[in-house]
């Protein structure tokens, strides 16, 4: 068998990804009964070890979450909706339900995702906090299975949303964050959530405790050992 590539700054795919199976099989195990936050140093592996989850859990429906470029919470509200709809595993009559939130048109199976991303994002406005909770509420209605957001990098997300619209909105969108995650509708949705910075100190930054996460269940990704190392 082929031996593992030096991955740096991508992420590690396919056998590039090496000695993490105990640390898959311990956040499967921990999703079974709550959501996760996954810390650890830049370049240990985080955002493979989520990537391989996308890729190969049967267990859930998983979405993965790109936050690069989101800036406030209609942004995130809009990109959540948008990524279930690109998932390919979805039917169409889901699709077409999630289209007719997104769009006045006609014809809504004309519409793009880039159209559909928009439409989500102007129809929330400045009421994101209930017509957020509205459209996330919907996600139980377009698939049986469990689902699983995966999203990466959860302190960034929050440091663009103060830098964007200040301190106000970022508490404000924690707290709904965290609202989301704690509606019993919502029951069969994970997360699993990274961060590669200290969150608690953004948190702290902000004014706002650690009681806007204590929902999580913290795993922490430790460095190879050394004979791990070693072999690698």
């Amino acid at each position: 068998m082929e031996g593992p590539g030096f991955v740096i700054g991508n992420i590690a795919k396919g056998n590039d990804l090496w000695d993490r199976q105990e640390e898959i099989k311990g956040i499967m195990k921990a999703l079974e009964k709550s959501s996760i936050l996954l810390k650890a140093p830049r370049r240990f592996g985080k955002t493979s070890i989520m990537y391989r989850i996308y890729e190969e859990s049967s267990d859930f429906k998983t979405i993965f979450v790109d936050t690069e470029g989101m800036r406030d919470p209609q942004d995130f509200i809009a990109g959540l909706m948008t990524e279930l709809l690109s998932d390919k595993s979805l039917s169409n009559i889901a699709k077409m339900g999630l289209k007719k939130i997104g769009s006045a048109l006609t014809k809504v199976e004309e519409i793009s995702l880039a159209d559909f991303r928009l439409k989500i994002r102007e129809g929330i406005g400045r009421e994101w906090h209930e017509k957020g909770c509205e459209l996330v509420s919907k996600i139980k209605d377009y698939t049986e299975k469990d689902i699983l957001f995966i999203l990466d990098e959860l302190p960034l997300l929050v440091q663009n949303i103060m830098r964007q619209e200040g301190e106000k909105t970022s508490r404000d969108f924690l707290h709904w964050f965290r609202s989301i995650r704690q509606m019993p509708e919502l029951s069969r949705v994970r997360w699993l959530v990274g961060g590669s910075i200290g969150i608690e100190h953004i948190l702290a930054k902000i004014g706002v405790g650690v009681q806007v996460i204590n929902d999580f269940q913290i795993l922490r990704i430790c460095p190879f050992s050394e004979i791990e190392g070693r072999k690698y």
